[in-house]
């Protein structure tokens, strides 16, 4: 009984992500490196895109009629479920958009936004690979809640223009620019971190309590101040 169990769960994955790698080639998403091969100008993605939104609505168009003629196990249509769901809800995020930009000649130009926030992933996945590496630590809570935030700025180094643009074109230049901060010498700098501050003041939801107030809320003190009320309050 415990194999064919096993066996039907297996399955069940098996098919759920068969239908997922579909999905995702159905995007193109594993395909990024080839398309910016391929597509050298802004109007060449566009059409890309276009492309690749044509296969994808047929794509789904196919699962809606599966869902609709209801033809399916009850595995796939768990998965098509959430599939169409999620498409639903996100279809209009997935094509990217059109940015006018000015170039370093003053020309304007036009760029395109990825499509969806792979690179962020990827890059977020770096972050958690380093970590384990750096550590052995197969859970990570406690790395990435101490890791300071300002330490995914040290990947930005390894774009050239990153680097032209912030280091006035190399790395070399980092212990002037620091020394002018320190000396005081940055243009506005004082105004210009208060118009950040003012701006990145908000309040973010989140399912993770500051360390500070774990530690409080798991402190003996506050379990004592629980029990306490429960007991009046009885």
């Amino acid at each position: 009984m415990y194999n064919k169990t096993a066996s039907d769960t297996a399955e069940s994955l098996r098919s759920k992500n068969e239908l997922f790698l579909r999905l995702r080639s159905s995007l193109q998403l594993e395909a990024k490196i080839k398309i910016e091969a391929a597509c050298r100008t802004a109007n060449e993605r566009i059409e890309n895109i276009k492309k690749t939104k044509a296969q994808f609505e047929t794509f789904i168009s196919e699962f809606t009629k599966m869902r609709r003629i209801g033809k399916i196990d009850l595995n796939t249509e768990e998965a098509v479920d959430i599939i169409l769901t999620h498409v639903n809800k996100y279809n209009n995020e997935l094509w990217g958009h059109d940015i006018q930009v000015t170039d370093q000649d003053g020309n304007i130009v036009m760029r395109i936004a990825d499509r969806t926030n792979n690179v962020c992933e990827q890059e977020f996945g770096k972050v958690k690979s380093d970590e384990r590496r750096s550590s052995g630590r197969k859970n990570l809570g406690l790395n990435l809640i101490e890791r300071p935030a300002s330490a995914s700025l040290v990947q930005n180094l390894r774009n050239e223009q990153y680097v032209k643009i912030v280091c006035g074109g190399s790395i070399d230049n980092l212990p002037i620019l620091f020394a002018q901060i320190d000396n005081g010498n940055f243009p506005n700098l004082e105004e210009r971190c208060k118009k950040y501050n003012e701006k990145a003041f908000t309040v973010f939801e989140s399912g993770r309590l500051p360390r500070a107030d774990q530690r409080v809320i798991r402190s003996e003190k506050f379990q004592a101040k629980i029990d306490s009320i429960e007991s009046e309050s009885a």
